[in-house]
């Protein structure tokens, strides 16, 4: 499950989203891509079509790109001038794909997320994609596709060469799985059909409202994911997950759904900003087992990519068994803890110091909490 990815939404209409980044409100650990909602495909004066995002995705982008180093940002494209822009760019020897990675770079943006919903933009998406291709990957720009109703499969959405033009160039299909009928069962209609696995995104909504995904199904559609080989998860949308205001947009977000994603994915490594400037992350769990004849070995198991634990001691060896187990905290459950002793989980990590070197880090999280958070302190990993 090594680079699981966790996507998320955050929108750029409404100052109270902007105001919860600007007052370092938002936990932007809990992504490594933010998606920006919306912008759409316009005619510009020098001719062709190109991005024109929403008034406030400047500075939700500077705020985004400042707090979390590393993050990749795209914009989130909805269906206003797909059609147009592939009619144009047939006609002008593709001056509307170089118009679009060209505002892109200039504008700090890492690539798109093409998020069409209505049937006639859907059906150009593939041709769309294809214009797109070989110009976005020769400028380092990703391409990906956010899939209202996944479970139709991608031919029924987005017509018969949707797979090969997908396998071919598209980063992530990110589906929309709470418009649908959920991440194990909306899978099944694009692998069947021949879409790589690894290009495959679940979807949850946590925001306020009635596709809001319970949060016992977040946790269940994440670990299938995880377990599966999927890309990753992705959320709609972290500015007004679960917010305690209950009706206004981005009021008192508390970040539940996103941090129930993280939580799934990795149970075992904590979440903290640590993450925007530390490398080679791993959990660990480190003691001594005992072996039948009634002597004591080291042993350690590394934790870092499993969804769940269940430990079981096969002769000083530390193996996981295949049903979950609850943990305490960072320590996993299972029977080796009746013939092990001075049991720890340590987290460690290759951490960036101010002066741009790097050094190795390690904190023991056996006993600590699953909410608090981890820091970089100039090279050293540290409670938040």
């Amino acid at each position: 499950m090594a680079n699981f990815e966790l996507v998320t939404w955050y929108d750029t209409w409404n100052q109270t989203g902007l105001d919860n980044l600007v007052n370092k409100k938002v936990p932007l650990y809990y992504a490594t891509r933010y998606n920006l909602a919306f912008g759409s495909l316009v005619a510009v004066a020098s001719g062709g079509y190109s991005v024109e995002m929403g008034s406030l995705a400047s500075q939700v982008l500077a705020q985004i790109a400042a707090q979390a180093p590393g993050v990749r940002i795209y914009a989130g494209l909805g269906s206003t001038g797909i059609v147009e822009t592939v009619n144009d760019n047939n006609q002008n020897n593709n001056r509307s794909t170089n118009n679009i990675a060209a505002w892109l770079l200039s504008n700090g943006y890492s690539g798109i997320s093409i998020d069409a919903e209505e049937f006639d933009a859907m059906q150009v998406v593939p041709e769309f994609i294809t214009q797109l291709g070989d110009t976005f990957n020769s400028k380092g720009l990703g391409i990906a596709v956010s899939v209202p109703w996944p479970a139709n499969g991608p031919q029924n959405l987005y017509g018969n060469n949707a797979v090969s033009v997908f396998n071919q160039y598209v980063e992530a299909l990110e589906l929309q799985d709470y418009s649908s009928g959920g991440t194990p069962n909306d899978v099944g209609p694009w692998t069947s059909a021949g879409v790589r696995t690894d290009i495959l995104m679940g979807g949850v909504s946590t925001e306020n409202g009635n596709v809001q995904t319970p949060l016992p199904e977040v946790t269940q559609w994440t670990q299938f994911a995880a377990q599966n080989g999927l890309k990753g998860m992705f959320s709609w949308r972290l500015d007004n997950d679960h917010g305690l205001d209950g009706q206004n947009e981005d009021v008192d977000p508390t970040f539940t759904g996103a941090m129930t994603v993280a939580m799934a994915a990795q149970p075992f490594v904590p979440n903290g900003t640590y993450k925007f400037t530390s490398k080679n992350v791993q959990s660990v769990l480190m003691g001594e087992a005992q072996k039948i004849d009634q002597s004591w070995v080291p042993a350690s198991f590394d934790l870092t990519n499993l969804t769940f634990a269940n430990l079981a001691n096969m002769n000083g060896e530390l193996v996981n068994a295949n049903t979950p187990t609850a943990p305490a905290g960072y320590l996993p459950g299972g029977s080796y803890l009746l013939t092990s002793r001075n049991m720890r989980v340590i987290l460690m990590a290759n951490c960036q110091k101010i002066d741009g070197s790097w050094q190795r880090s390690q904190l023991d999280i056996t006993t600590l909490s699953v909410n608090a958070t981890i820091n970089n302190i100039n090279g050293v990993l540290t409670v938040g």
